[in-house]
């Protein structure tokens, strides 16, 4: 690695543990008021995203789906030995 891109990163290392303090600081700045921190919690909420979404209807339609996909899938094989 050279000397260069050793400084540039170290710098970015200063630089995130920069953007961690000051999110920490807004964290305890909101949690002084109610409202502040609701909107912070919306806030990181929305950045985050929604992960994943689990509808157990939804659920059990797929795995019927899977089982119809396997019955083909065996006929599809049955019918390659003719």
């Amino acid at each position: 690695m050279s000397v260069r891109k050793f400084w540039v990163l170290n710098k970015n290392i200063d630089r995130i543990n920069a953007e961690t303090d000051h999110r920490l600081l807004m964290v305890m700045i909101s949690a002084a008021s109610g409202e502040g921190a609701q909107k912070l919690s919306d806030k990181l909420q929305r950045r985050m995203g929604q992960v994943a979404i689990f509808d157990e209807a939804k659920q059990a339609l797929t795995q019927a789906e899977a089982e119809r996909d396997r019955a083909g899938l065996f006929e599809l094989k049955g019918m390659g030995r003719l």
